[in-house]
């Protein structure tokens, strides 16, 4: 019997046509804009878990159905409507998007967080987007994007 990370895998492959070589929890700091000199963008907005999924030609983040009984205790929403997510997000790989893992003095690395901040910009149509994910530096997923934003390509 396929095991739900596998069968979820699989799933999305056939539905996207892409190969997944990377998925991790993540988190995803809402409204966090970089400076014009390219410093890490402050932590002020809300913060949306989910999945970071690295495919052969994309970088997505979504937030899968939550219908665990123990969150359904503390989540306040109508029986009658599903809760809110964001919208899936997807990132093209190319030669628009461009990502950096800005390095953290050592009191920050000693005093704050453990997740290592991945600054992404991509294009989209005419516009820049810029977003901020979080990820656990100990998941496959962060040294693939490491690599990707030395310009390496991904094995």
């Amino acid at each position: 019997m396929e095991d739900e990370a596998a069968k979820f895998r699989r799933e999305l492959e056939e539905k996207t046509g892409e190969k997944v070589s990377h998925i991790a929890m993540a988190s995803l700091v809402e409204g966090a804009q970089t400076t014009a000199q390219g410093k890490a963008p402050s932590r002020s907005g809300n913060m949306e878990s989910g999945l970071l999924i690295l495919t052969d030609r994309s970088l997505r983040f979504t937030q899968p159905a939550n219908t665990h009984w123990l969150s359904s205790l503390f989540l306040s929403h109508d029986r009658n409507s599903p809760p809110q997510t964001l919208p899936d997000i997807v990132i093209p790989l190319g030669d628009g998007l461009s990502i950096s893992m800005p390095k953290r003095p050592l009191l920050a690395r000693l005093l704050g967080p453990s997740e290592t901040r991945v600054i992404v910009s991509w294009m989209d149509g005419e516009a820049e987007r810029r977003t901020l994910f979080s990820v656990d530096p100990r998941d496959a997923i962060a040294s693939a994007l490491a690599s990707l934003a030395e310009g390496t390509t991904l094995s």
